[in-house]
C-alpha cells in the first residue's frame, strides 16, 4: 500500500500521470497479491488522509492497475500463472525479457509475461465503464 501512496504523491508533485501510473501498473502486475478495495485503503490510512484524498488515492490506484473493487478480490488465474512463471524463470536464472526471447514462446505470451500494456488495452472500455459506475457510488 505504501507504493500506492508514494506513486500518488509523486504524481501530484510532478504531474507525471502516465509515468506514475505505469510504475504502479508494473509493480502490481508483478505480484500475486489480491486487488485492494477502497475499504482497505480507507481503513489503513484513516486519520492520515482526508476522505477526499483517500478517494483520489484509490482512483489513482484503480486506474493504474485497471481494476475497481468494492471488496477484496483474488487475482485471475491468468495473472497468478504469470506470477508463477516469472518466479520460476527468475529462480532458474532466465532473466526477463532476454531469457523469454530464447524460449521461442508465441509473441503474445512473451508480451504477457513481459508485463506489456498490450493486454490492458483490450479491456480498457469495460474498465472505464466500471470506473464510472464506481465513481458514482462514492
Amino acid at each position: 500500500m505504501l507504493q500506492i501512496i508514494w506513486r500518488h504523491i509523486d504524481y501530484r508533485q510532478h504531474h507525471c500521470t502516465e509515468d506514475a501510473s505505469d510504475a504502479l501498473r508494473l509493480i502490481w502486475c508483478s505480484v500475486p497479491e489480491a486487488y485492494l478495495s477502497f475499504k482497505e485503503i480507507k481503513r489503513a490510512f484513516r486519520g492520515i488522509f482526508r476522505a477526499e484524498e483517500l478517494k483520489n488515492i484509490y482512483d489513482f490506484y484503480a486506474e493504474a492497475v485497471g481494476e475497481f473493487s468494492e471488496s477484496v478480490q483474488p487475482r485471475s488465474l491468468q495473472h497468478l500463472c504469470r506470477s508463477i512463471i516469472r518466479s520460476t524463470l527468475r529462480e532458474n536464472q532466465i532473466w526477463i525479457p532476454e531469457g523469454l526471447r530464447q524460449t521461442c514462446l508465441p509473441k503474445s505470451i512473451e508480451s504477457f509475461l513481459n508485463l506489456e500494456k498490450v493486454f490492458i488495452a483490450f479491456n480498457e472500455f469495460a474498465l472505464q465503464s466500471r470506473f464510472q459506475l464506481m465513481k458514482m457510488s462514492f
